[in-house]
C-alpha cells in the first residue's frame, strides 16, 4: 500500500506553507510599522528593543516560508508537471 500523499494533497501542503508565510510576513510588517509609528508619536510608549526585534524576526520568518514554498512548488511542478494536483472548480 502506498502511503505517499496524492498530488492534490502535496499541492495543498505547499500552498499551506505559502499562506503561513504570507500571514507571518504581514503580521511582522504590521507590528514593525506600528512600533516605528509609536516611537515617533510618543517615545515613552514604545517597548525597548525586543518588540521591534520580535517583529523583524516574524517578518523574516514569513519571508523564509514564502521562499521555501516557491522552491517546493517549482520542484513539485518540475517533477509532476505544472498542472499536477490542481483542482478545477465545480460549477
Amino acid at each position: 500500500m502506498d502511503t505517499r500523499p496524492s498530488l492534490i494533497q502535496e499541492r495543498h501542503g505547499i500552498n499551506r506553507v505559502r499562506i503561513v508565510g504570507i500571514c507571518l510576513a504581514s503580521l511582522g510588517g504590521v507590528l514593525l510599522i506600528g512600533e516605528v509609528l509609536l516611537a515617533f508619536v510618543d517615545s515613552e510608549l514604545h517597548l525597548d528593543w525586543y518588540f521591534p526585534a520580535l517583529a523583524a524576526f516574524i517578518l523574516l520568518n514569513g519571508a523564509m516560508q514564502l521562499r521555501s514554498s516557491r522552491k517546493l512548488r517549482l520542484a513539485f511542478e518540475a517533477k509532476h508537471g505544472a498542472d499536477a494536483g490542481k483542482q478545477e472548480p465545480v460549477t
